[in-house]
């Protein structure tokens, strides 16, 4: 991870650092950098998005850092950051597949109502669902098949 410092010998102290009690923003990336991107990566599988997600954490750290009580180490502190970022990460894929599902063509175009047996309101339900609870309707309404067979 790359962190910009202030050079030593200038003798510039960062605006934040007398705001910030017990706080060392300039060591984080070194410190705790690889632990973040590991935690990161191992969960969204993405090097990319985990060293985004990683600078997010920083930068997040930094806006709030007036709200670092000191009841937690600093490690403990960025980690949760990290995990709401993850949270929030999660939670826009998530909108972002439901709003692609939405643009689908619902069976109603094609044709589908009669034949299965579910109803304009079944085929409804099953369209706007998640897809881990649409892979069990389909398993349970359709059985093993393709619902298109």
């Amino acid at each position: 991870m790359i962190c910009p410092t202030l050079p030593e010998e200038s003798g510039v102290k960062p605006h934040y650092a007398a705001e910030l009690p017990g706080l060392d923003p300039e060591r984080w990336a070194e410190e705790y950098g690889d632990a973040l991107f590991g935690f990161a990566a191992a969960r969204v599988r993405d090097r990319a998005v985990a060293q985004d997600l990683v600078q997010e954490t920083f930068l997040a750290a930094l806006r709030t850092s007036a709200s670092f009580a000191g009841r937690s180490s600093e490690r403990a502190w960025l980690f949760g950051i990290l995990r709401n970022k993850l949270a929030d990460h999660y939670r826009l894929q998530n909108r972002e597949i439901a709003t692609a599902d939405l643009e689908a063509p619902l069976p109603e175009k094609q044709g589908a109502f009669g034949t299965s047996g579910l109803g304009k309101e079944g085929w409804v339900m099953l369209h706007r669902a998640r897809m881990g609870l649409r892979r069990c309707l389909e398993v349970h309404w359709f059985g093993n098949k393709q619902k298109d067979e």
